[in-house]
């Protein structure tokens, strides 16, 4: 997974875009 797909996701699904990226901070 790329910059792109990442803003693709997170556009595609805000209410899902803050837990996702701590994900992956904490990954």
């Amino acid at each position: 997974m790329n910059a792109k797909d990442l803003r693709i996701v997170f556009m595609g699904t805000p209410e899902f875009a803050v837990p996702s990226l701590r994900a992956l901070v904490r990954s």
